[in-house]
This record gives C-alpha cells, sequence and structure tokens, in this order.
C-alpha cells in the first residue's frame, strides 16, 4: 500500500423526511460486477455482514440472509450472483485500486432519513489492491452533542460493528460493511463523505465527485 491515503469525496443529497424500507434508486449507475470464483467465500463474508445489518435494521437483514442461503443452496456459480442481491442496497461503492487509491461512487440505497432516527446501508468495497489496512470513512458535515451550532454540522456517520470510522478489510476483491447514518436537521442537505486507507494528503487529481439523491 502507498504510504499516503488517496481520498475521494462524493457529494450527498440527503432528504431528511420519513423512514422507510423504499425500493432502492433507480438513478444510480450500476456497480461493477467484479469476477471472481470464491462464491462461498463471499458468501460467508456477505453473511457476517448482513448479521451486523441485521442488529440495525432487521427486516433488510434478513431478508438478504434468506436470499443468500438461497443462493448457497442453489450451488451457483457466478460470483456476480452475490454482487447482485446486495448491489442495490449500498449506499456508496468504495473503490481501492492497485495503488491503493480511494474512490466513491453512488448506489442505489434510498437516501431518506428521519431527524435524529439512525439509518443502515451496506457499502461494497472493490478492493483491487488487497489492502488489509482500515478503511477510514467520514464526512465534512459531522455532527456531535458538543459540536456547537455549525449549520453545516448535521450528520453522523459511523462505520457501524466495528470502530467508529473504521472498516476492517479482509484484503479480497469484495466486501461488504455497514455504515449508520444519523441526521440532525429537516429539509434537504447535502453532505461530503470521504474514505481513505491511511494518513496523508489527499490526491486532487484523482479526486471525482459524485452527486447521489
Amino acid at each position: 500500500m502507498n504510504a499516503h491515503a488517496h481520498h475521494l469525496f462524493g457529494v450527498i443529497a440527503i432528504a431528511i423526511a420519513a423512514s422507510s424500507l423504499a425500493a432502492p434508486s433507480t438513478e444510480a449507475a450500476p456497480m461493477r460486477m467484479v469476477p471472481g470464483r470464491d462464491v462461498a467465500g463471499l458468501i460467508d463474508r456477505a453473511t457476517r455482514t448482513l448479521e451486523t445489518l441485521e442488529e440495525g435494521n432487521a427486516e433488510l437483514g434478513r431478508l438478504l440472509m434468506h436470499r443468500l442461503k438461497v443462493t448457497r443452496q442453489a450451488g451457483t456459480k457466478g460470483f456476480a450472483t452475490v454482487q447482485r442481491e446486495l448491489d442495490p442496497h449500498c449506499l456508496v461503492e468504495i473503490a481501492i485500486n492497485p495503488e491503493s487509491r480511494v474512490k466513491v461512487a453512488a448506489g442505489a440505497a434510498d437516501l431518506r432519513l428521519t431527524n435524529g432516527e439512525a439509518r443502515f446501508y451496506l457499502v461494497k468495497v472493490v478492493n483491487e489492491a488487497g489492502v488489509t489496512a482500515p478503511l477510514r470513512i467520514t464526512t465534512a458535515q459531522s455532527y456531535t452533542p458538543e459540536g456547537g451550532t455549525r449549520r453545516d454540522a448535521w450528520l453522523e456517520v459511523q462505520a457501524f460493528g466495528g470502530s467508529a470510522r473504521l472498516f476492517e478489510l479482509s484484503g479480497r476483491k469484495v466486501d461488504y460493511r455497514v455504515v449508520r447514518l444519523r441526521g440532525h436537521a429537516v429539509g434537504k442537505r447535502s453532505a461530503l463523505i470521504a474514505a481513505d486507507v491511511g494518513q496523508g494528503t489527499a490526491d486532487i487529481g484523482f479526486r471525482n465527485d459524485t452527486l447521489l439523491t
């Protein structure tokens, strides 16, 4: 892995309104289908992630766990089959290229939050570098109770199921993780979400902004 962290910031537009298990958005581009042969390994890793998701969103977690169970029982050989089941419920795709640069792209998950209530999303990690260092996720709009009244500080982002902002990675090509969002505002807002796999400065030349709606 490179000594410097490479960040990519995605612009997220989020409506703070009534929360529901809504259908995935149809506006985001489909996530990449990563080739691979270890279907059983991917299902095992995804199942552990869905057990974590079930703690925050039991309905969605159980639904996707059932689908993975059916996939395993069917003996499918398609590595992409698991991704097709989970990708529509991902908030973002975080891609780590062979040089360990990190990029964030919009997912298809519904982005409505209820003011003051947490909502849980899947995050897809495409790890071309085989990185095992912790993946950190942050927001420039980070809200804390001690943060005062700064108008743009309205969103809590937490890597759920581990450290507050760190995802542990397996080093495999594809991982899924769970992120928790909690909004502290009413109306339509936007936030800059950042991800990195180490210390350093942002590589502005690699920056790519993504609008999530």
